[in-house]
Order: C-alpha cells, then sequence, then structure tokens
C-alpha cells in the first residue's frame, strides 16, 4: 500500500523532481531485493559433452581451437572453455595434446611413418612441439617410445578362433 501510494505520488506528477524519481525507484528496488532471493543456476546441456569430444575426435589431426570449435558448434568461447575444464578436469589444450599424443603412440608402434611424419600426421604443426608435448606426457622421447614397445608378429596378425 505505502509503495503504491510512493509511486503514485512520485511517479506519475507532472512536477515531481528528478531526484525524487529517482529516490523513489532506489526505496522500490530495495523493497524487491528484499523480498527476493537469487539463485545460482547453471546451464543445462547433457548433449554439448558429447558433441565436443565427438567434433574433437573428428578434428584432433587438424589445426583446431577452442574459440574455433565455439564458432562451429555455436557456443561462447568463454562458456565452452569453463564447461570443459569443469566436465573433462582438464584444459582444452590438455586434452588435445593427451589425445594426439596417444595417437602418435599408436602411430608409432603400427605404422612405418618416420617421427616427422607422424608429427604432423597428428595434427603438430612442428616438430618441437611435438617432441616437448610428447616428452611431456610420456616422460620419453617418440623414438625411445618406438624403441621400448616394439611391434610383435601377433600385434599385426591376430589370432582368430573361428
Amino acid at each position: 500500500m505505502e509503495a503504491d501510494s510512493l509511486v503514485s505520488r512520485t511517479l506519475f506528477k507532472d512536477s515531481s523532481n528528478l531526484l525524487e524519481q529517482k529516490a523513489c525507484l532506489y526505496l522500490l528496488l530495495s523493497e524487491l531485493m528484499g523480498q527476493t532471493s537469487l539463485i545460482k543456476g547453471e546451464k543445462q546441456d547433457q548433449e554439448l559433452l558429447h558433441k565436443l569430444l565427438t567434433f574433437i575426435q573428428a578434428h584432433f589431426t587438424e589445426s583446431i581451437t577452442l574459440k574455433s570449435i565455439a564458432g562451429n558448434l555455436g557456443y561462447n568461447y568463454n562458456y565452452l572453455s569453463k564447461y570443459f575444464n569443469h566436465n573433462v578436469n582438464m584444459s582444452f589444450v590438455d586434452f588435445l595434446n593427451e589425445t594426439r599424443v596417444n595417437y602418435a603412440c599408436y602411430l608409432l608402434i603400427y605404422s612405418e611413418h618416420n617421427i616427422s611424419e607422424i608429427a604432423f600426421l597428428c595434427g603438430y604443426e612442428s616438430i618441437r612441439s611435438f617432441n616437448r608435448n610428447f616428452v611431456k606426457i610420456k616422460l620419453c622421447t617418440p623414438k625411445e617410445y618406438r624403441e621400448n614397445h616394439p611391434r610383435s608378429f601377433m600385434d599385426m596378425y591376430p589370432f582368430h578362433t573361428y
């Protein structure tokens, strides 16, 4: 009742002074804030993680960034970065490097490609960054990894019983 009376007296009269009008609006906002509680909500997108991981799996051998993925999927970069970190428990760059290095391990064992070719096949634009990330993740060089994980005859031709 009092708020209604104050609003009609102050805001809707022609001769009201601007400071009075502002004071009245602040008073109304204060009253509203006192009767309102804010609840922090988080947008739930059940399919987003699946979309992200599928996209990365399909394109990790290319030059991709989280910014390019955000644009491709129609999401805000900052939102996607926080979402990815929260749901995967690592940064996008760390996840991308782990994915690439794991693929490199497979190629080191099961292909005849040299290490430079493997680096480029895995999406790295420089041998230096490939080697740096490989050592950081696997704690050995790609050459050492290849030497310590020889391909066996059984790996090449798995035994099947019919």
